[in-house]
């Protein structure tokens, strides 16, 4: 008699999990990305929403309590720029080492901050990218070790995301080195958000805060027993949404040309 799963299996499996959870009226954590098939990320959309249970994807970084500075910080001030980095490594995860199996860096990892750049600039209308496989090339390595996308977003921001699996398994252990971050240009101020800190730049002082807690396994537990689906800051719908941005993101970079993220749905799947 569960209450809870967590679905963190390789993703090509977490559809049937997900589902016959769902009809059994269990409350679902489901690792991200949702599904490497838009198709299949509605119907459990669908199925989340069709069973009235609490539902969060993990996108953890929604939950950290320095972004609440930034929101406050941004408020609803127009962004003209969102640039997010992802500096890694050959993913540790086996499952997740070939594109073919994780989707690629961009729907594994940097996904987060797309995710972050929809929470702030809001829905992204197109998708450029350019990816590469050019200095692990010679070894056993089915993934690409460079990528850089660029999103327009439906408010007039745009977007700059790059993502590398070139470096060293121990950089995250070294301490003057972020391995990810995003920022956020607003009139007269930029925001920066990384996992444990997130800093103010104004013009008259910079303003920095660090280790404000923010769990979301804490949250969605909390959800579970409340049930209150307000406290899940990383919803199915929102998940589905960032999925498919990434998604566009490997199409673009297929195609070598641009790709608008509504028509990429209604195509792989009819719009939600």
């Amino acid at each position: 008699n569960l209450d809870v799963l967590y679905v963190c299996n390789p993703v090509q499996s977490h559809g049937d999990a997900a589902k016959l959870a769902a009809s059994e009226g269990i409350h679902l954590f489901l690792e991200k990305p949702l599904t490497l098939d838009l198709r299949e990320g509605r119907e459990l959309v669908e199925a989340v929403e069709k069973a009235d249970i609490i539902c969060a994807v993990g996108y953890q970084y929604r939950y950290q309590g320095v972004l609440e500075k930034i929101h406050e910080a941004i408020g609803t001030a127009p962004i003209s720029l969102a640039h997010g980095y992802w500096y890694w490594t050959v993913p540790p995860v086996a499952a997740t080492r070939s594109k073919e199996v994780s989707g690629g860096p961009i729907v594994d990892q940097l996904t987060h901050l797309i995710d972050l750049g929809r929470l702030f600039a809001g829905e992204v209308e197109r998708v450029s990218a350019e990816y590469t496989l050019n200095t692990r090339w010679d070894e056993d390595f089915d993934n690409w070790d460079g990528s850089s996308v660029i999103l327009r977003f439906e408010s007039g921001a745009i977007g700059s995301f790059s993502s590398t699996l070139s470096l060293y398994p121990s950089l995250i252990e070294k301490p003057n080195m972020s391995y990810m971050g995003l920022e956020l240009f607003a009139k007269n101020k930029m925001a920066r958000f990384r996992p444990d800190n997130a800093t103010i730049f104004r013009s008259d002082h910079i303003t920095e805060w660090s280790n404000l807690g923010g769990d979301i396994d804490h949250e969605f537990i909390r959800a579970c027993r409340l049930r209150d689906p307000t406290l899940v800051r990383s919803p199915i719908r929102e998940a589905y949404k960032s999925l498919a941005v990434s998604l566009a993101c490997n199409e673009a970079a297929l195609r070598g040309e641009s790709v608008k993220v509504r028509e990429f749905i209604r195509e792989m799947d009819g719009l939600l």
